[in-house]
């Protein structure tokens, strides 16, 4: 199976996630990103997942760089905690607790 096409993705906010209960389950954040187009480096790495049907990623700030999520249950997943304040570039900020959300239009 080829790996899925994203029509696009929106920002839902920022949302709290706890390391011992994430928001989103599929781990995608080795190793740390760094750089710009941080966004596009998590769609590339849930795009090379194949049979998971990710609706959406959570981006979140540390001091190695941002790390990545996703779940295929997003849509039901990422107000578990609540909302929080997005970091001064509208991703999860560091040394909080804050995810930024963004969820996919279209199949994949």
């Amino acid at each position: 199976m080829s790996p899925f096409i994203v029509l696009g993705v929106y920002s839902l906010g920022c949302y709290l996630t706890y390391p011992r209960s994430p928001i989103f389950n599929y781990q995608l954040n080795t190793p740390a990103i760094k750089g710009s187009n941080v966004i596009q480096q998590c769609v590339n790495r849930a795009n090379k997942i194949t049979n998971r049907n990710f609706q959406g990623i959570g981006i979140t700030k540390t001091i190695t760089g941002y790390k990545c999520a996703a779940d295929n249950q997003a849509d039901r997943r990422y107000n578990r905690y609540g909302k929080t304040t997005c970091g001064s570039d509208g991703l999860g900020a560091s040394y909080t607790n804050g995810t930024a959300v963004l969820m996919f239009t279209g199949d994949y």
